[in-house]
């Protein structure tokens, strides 16, 4: 994990899966509001994926959550 000012963070993630693929998922997070207790956050990855002589995948995907 690689952390900015400003509540951006950046992380980086390998991908091999049981059907022989394999790729990099690139994360970028954002905290959107701070509390006491927990942070509202929102993410976006971009799926890559390669191998087993399949065409190179690409995807993208939103997620908001709570941490505590």
């Amino acid at each position: 994990m690689l952390r900015f000012k400003h509540g951006f963070t950046f992380i980086g993630r390998m991908a091999f899966e049981t059907n022989g693929r394999f790729g990099v998922t690139p994360v970028f997070n954002k905290v959107l509001k701070k509390g006491k207790d927990a942070n509202l956050f929102v993410s976006v990855r971009f799926p890559f994926r390669f191998g087993n002589d399949q065409q190179t995948a690409v995807g993208t995907g939103l997620q908001l959550g709570v941490s505590f």
